[in-house]
This record gives C-alpha cells, sequence and structure tokens, in this order.
C-alpha cells in the first residue's frame, strides 16, 4: 500500500504562508478597487438625474421675495421683487459653481458688505467650502469662480412656470437681468 505520512506537503493541501498572502493579496486588490472607484466618483461631473420640463405650479402661488424648492428638478424657484431692479422669476441650479456641492438658503444669515454694514436678505450658501451667493445668484465670497447657473424658464397661457432643466445657462454678474416675467396676453 501507498502511504503519505501525515506531515507531508502533500497531505496538507495548501500551506498556511500561501493561505495568508493569498487572502492578503486579495485585500489590497479590493483596497485598490475601492480607491478607484472613490477617485472616479469624484472626477466624474454632477448632473440632473431627472432632465427635462418641471412644472413648479402657476405664478400666483409664489409671492414676490419666495425661494421655493424644487427637489425633482434640483433648483431653486426665486421669485425677485423690483429691489434689485429686475423683478420676475430666476431658477437658480442647486450646483456650487465650484464643486458641485448642493446649495441651501439661509433666511438668517447677513449678507456683509466691505464698509461693515450687514443686510439681512437671506443668501444660498454652499456647505461644502462656504461660497455665499445673494438672492439672485450673484457669487458674494466664497471660493466659487462664477454666480450660479440658471436654468430657462417659460409661462404657459394660465400663467403656470415652466422650468426647462435641460436648458443650464452659466451664472453670470448680471443674474438678476435674466429673470422672466409673466406677460399675459390680452
Amino acid at each position: 500500500m501507498n502511504e503519505t505520512p501525515v506531515g507531508s506537503q502533500q497531505s496538507r493541501g495548501l500551506s498556511r504562508r500561501a493561505l495568508l498572502r493569498g487572502s492578503f493579496a486579495l485585500g489590497l486588490g479590493g483596497l485598490a478597487m475601492a480607491a478607484g472607484g472613490l477617485v472616479l466618483d469624484f472626477l466624474t461631473p454632477r448632473s440632473l438625474k431627472a432632465r427635462g420640463i418641471v412644472l413648479a405650479g402657476n405664478q400666483r402661488n409664489f409671492p414676490p421675495g419666495s425661494m421655493t424648492y424644487f427637489r425633482e428638478g434640483k433648483f431653486w424657484l426665486v421669485h425677485l421683487t423690483p429691489e434689485p431692479r429686475c423683478p420676475g422669476f430666476l431658477a437658480l441650479w442647486q450646483k456650487c459653481s465650484h464643486l458641485g456641492c448642493a446649495v441651501d438658503y439661509e433666511p438668517d444669515l447677513a449678507r456683509p458688505y466691505s464698509y461693515g454694514i450687514e443686510e439681512r436678505l437671506g443668501v444660498f450658501h454652499c456647505r461644502c467650502h462656504q461660497s455665499i451667493f445673494d438672492r439672485t445668484g450673484l457669487r458674494i465670497f466664497g471660493p466659487a469662480p462664477r454666480a450660479l447657473d440658471r436654468f430657462a424658464i417659460s409661462f404657459d397661457p394660465g400663467g403656470a412656470i415652466r422650468v426647462d432643466t435641460m436648458s443650464v445657462r452659466k451664472g453670470t454678474d448680471d443674474n438678476a437681468r435674466h429673470a422672466v416675467t409673466y406677460k399675459r396676453l390680452s
């Protein structure tokens, strides 16, 4: 009979050292794949999930000075008052123009001026890198290179607001001039 001694290499199958090396290599490979996925996710530009026309509601439902967030299109509908000299509606993308973090509207944050007076109008605030934008999307402070981007707005004959989230327009210093008002057809 051909018997193999109990301590021989053939009876063991896989050595402890080989098992540890394989487990280490497998763990290191998984870690490298996870790190690669994070880098790829960071480098991929953020875009809208649902693109198209968003029906925001009738213009009468938004009083002057209101800021309304629409989760479906990821934008803020702003009804500007005559104070910025351009009354009307703006649809500002929630994405900060710096690295694409979401901006929140903070009604209690003050807008600082260089001569020491603060105005409490409320601002859009990017929590990632502390960029601050006024209610027209104009950059006031922070690393953001420009104003908040905006979407095209149109009205149907009854005054319902339609926001086209496929039509992104880069934010500029004159965002307020692009405010759209409803003109009733007679």
